[in-house]
């Protein structure tokens, strides 16, 4: 069982590299649960139009007594189980966020893995995620960063949610988003032989993922034969192994 933290900056693309890596995953046969573990700006059940929702992950949160099973839905098209949140304010009036890793532990039970969409930034109110968690991918969006100060925005991200893991217990993978075709062999170069940790993924910027949200699917299901969708099912395979160990 893998539980996979997914972390990064606002904007950087966590959400959507989420859903696209779950659904590689689970059309590959393995039984998948995504978390929209961002409680104070959930969005998966709007990208997902999942509609109207009886139970959320806010509900569990609000009422200890629910079945964490009542707020997991089955997504057809992807074939992923999805534990959505609510966007209402008044869903959060009674949460208790205490009950959040017990939540997430106790649902993973059931699926091979399971990734959560944490908050943008650092998780604060989640920290203790960091204890269930087995694995954490960081997205980077490396687009918008001045190319003279590129190296020291990595080394001080990456470091940064590196150091969420107290314990040493997790395994940690980097996804480039939106990366320059001609410089991104010498940043995954850059970050591998720095922090010794593996570049999962770069992922060019496409038109695409525009696209694919206003169609509320993944890419990889709407535009599998873009540049992203390509890169996306590259990066899938690398994580799939990455994930199981598995041997060519």
């Amino acid at each position: 069982m893998s539980v996979i933290l997914i972390t990064g900056l606002g904007g950087s693309g966590k959400t959507i590299i989420t859903l696209n890596l779950a659904t590689y995953l689970a059309k590959r046969e393995y039984n998948v649960l995504v978390v929209d573990g961002d409680l104070f700006l959930p969005n998966i059940a709007e990208y997902l139009e999942l509609g109207n929702l009886k139970y959320t992950i806010h509900s569990l949160l609000s009422d200890p007594s629910l079945d964490v099973g009542s707020a997991i839905y089955k997504h057809q098209k992807t074939d992923l189980s999805i534990m959505p949140g609510d966007k209402r304010l008044s869903s959060l009036t009674n949460v208790y966020l205490p009950l959040l890793v017990k939540i997430i532990e106790e649902a993973s039970k059931g699926y091979a893995v399971t990734f959560v969409d944490t908050p943008s930034n650092i998780p604060l109110e989640e920290l203790e995620l960091f204890n269930l968690a087995t694995h954490q991918i960081v997205i980077l969006d490396v687009e918008r960063i001045p190319r003279n100060t590129l190296f020291m925005f990595l080394e001080n991200e990456i470091e940064k949610y590196l150091a969420l893991d107290i314990n040493n217990t997790m395994a940690h993978g980097i996804i480039l988003n939106k990366a320059d075709i001609l410089n991104q062999k010498n940043l995954a170069k850059y970050i591998e032989d720095t922090f010794e940790i593996p570049v999962l993924g770069v992922i060019p910027y496409d038109n695409v993922f525009l696209e694919s949200t206003f169609m509320r699917n993944p890419v990889l299901l709407e535009f599998p034969h873009s540049d992203a969708g390509i890169a996306l099912k590259d990066c899938g395979k690398i994580v799939e192994k990455w994930l199981f160990e598995l041997t060519p």
